[in-house]
C-alpha cells in the first residue's frame, strides 16, 4: 500500500517525522530549553554590582564582600558615625613644611595673624607709653600670633608691668616713712625748721640748676629720705649771704625763717665741739652762725623785736 502522506525526507512537509528524525528533533528542542534554564540560574547569581560601568568600583565592592546595596550602604552609615562630620568639615593634617597648607588651617580656624602689625591694637595702660605695643606687635606679627592670643598676651605682660610698679612703689613709701620716722627722732624740737630750711634751698637752687620734680624725686630715692633732707637742710644753713642796707651781713631772703635761726641758734651756743671749731676760726661754723645771726637781725630790723 502506498504512503500517501510521504516522508519528511521525500519531500512531505506534514509528514510526521519518522524515528530517528524525530528523536534528532526531540533532542534539539531539549538542548536549546536547557541552555536557556542555564542562562537563567547565572543570572540570578550574579552580584548586584554586576551592572557598575567603573570596573575600580566593582572590583572595591567585591573585595569589600558587599553582597547586597544594604551592606554597602550600612558600611558608608557605619563611617559617617566614626568621623562624626560630614566630609566638607574633615581637616587633612599638611605635610612637614607645607606653609600653605599650615596658613589654610590657620585661616579656617581664625588662628591666623592679621594683615599688618598695627591692626593687632594692643590695649595700653592708661599714662604709659605704648613702646611695648609697638615692639610686641611687630614681634607678634613676625611669629604669626593671632590677634586674640596677642592681645591677652599683653593684657597679661601690662598688669604684671603695673603690679611690679605698685610693689616697688609701696616698698619705697615704707623705707621713706621709715627713715622720716628716725630722723624726726634724731632732729626732735628742730625737725620742722629744718625741714622748712631745706625747702627754701630747694625751691632756690632748682630754677638755677635746671632741676625738675622728677629728678628731685630720683635723687631722694638714691640717697634716701634722711640724707637727702640732711643735705637741703645743710645746704639751706649754709647758703651765701648778702649785704643788707644797713651795712649789716644777713642771710638771703628765703633762706631760713627767724624761728628756725632761733632754734638753730640755740643748737650751736649748746654744741661744745662746734663751738671749739668757731673759736678756732673754722670757716664753716663761722659761716653757720654768720647766716643765722643775719636772719635774726634782719628780723629784728623788721619787726623792732630783739630775739
Amino acid at each position: 500500500m502506498s504512503d500517501n502522506n510521504g516522508s519528511a525526507a521525500a519531500g512531505n512537509p506534514g509528514a510526521q517525522a519518522s524515528g530517528g528524525e524525530g528523536a534528532a528533533a526531540g533532542a534539539g528542542a531539549g538542548a536549546g530549553e536547557g541552555q536557556a534554564a542555564a542562562g537563567t540560574g547565572a543570572a540570578a547569581n550574579a552580584p548586584w554590582y554586576g551592572s557598575v560601568a567603573d570596573a575600580e568600583l566593582k572590583g572595591f565592592a567585591e573585595l569589600k564582600g558587599w553582597d547586597s546595596p544594604d551592606k554597602a550602604i550600612e558600611s558608608y552609615r557605619n563611617l559617617e558615625k566614626f568621623q562624626g562630620v560630614p566630609a566638607d568639615r574633615l581637616l587633612k593634617i599638611p605635610e612637614a613644611g607645607d606653609v600653605d597648607g599650615m596658613k589654610a588651617i590657620n585661616e579656617k580656624f581664625g588662628w591666623a595673624p592679621p594683615a599688618k602689625p598695627e591692626d593687632y591694637a594692643l590695649p595700653v595702660p592708661e599714662g604709659m607709653q605704648d613702646t611695648f605695643a609697638k615692639v610686641a606687635s611687630a614681634e607678634f606679627h613676625k611669629l604669626g600670633v593671632p590677634k586674640d592670643m596677642a592681645v591677652k598676651i599683653a593684657e597679661f605682660a601690662n598688669a604684671f608691668t603695673l603690679t611690679q610698679m605698685e610693689a616697688e612703689n609701696t616698698a619705697i613709701n615704707t623705707q621713706h616713712n621709715s627713715e622720716l620716722a628716725a630722723l624726726k627722732t634724731e632732729w626732735g624740737a628742730n625737725f620742722d625748721p629744718l625741714v622748712e630750711t631745706g625747702k627754701r634751698a630747694i625751691a632756690e637752687y632748682m630754677p638755677k640748676t635746671g632741676l625738675t620734680d622728677a629728678d628731685m624725686d630720683a635723687l631722694r630715692d638714691t640717697l634716701g629720705t634722711a640724707k637727702f633732707n640732711k643735705l637741703w637742710a645743710g645746704i639751706g644753713s649754709t647758703m651765701g649771704e648778702a649785704a643788707f642796707v644797713d651795712g649789716a651781713s644777713v642771710a638771703a631772703p628765703g633762706q631760713m625763717t627767724p624761728e628756725a635761726a632761733l632754734v638753730r641758734r640755740g643748737q650751736l651756743t649748746n654744741d661744745a665741739e662746734w663751738f671749739k671749731r668757731f673759736q678756732a676760726g673754722d670757716m664753716k661754723a663761722v659761716n653757720e652762725w654768720n647766716a643765722v645771726t643775719s636772719v635774726l637781725n634782719h628780723a629784728a630790723a623788721n619787726t623792732g623785736q630783739v630775739r
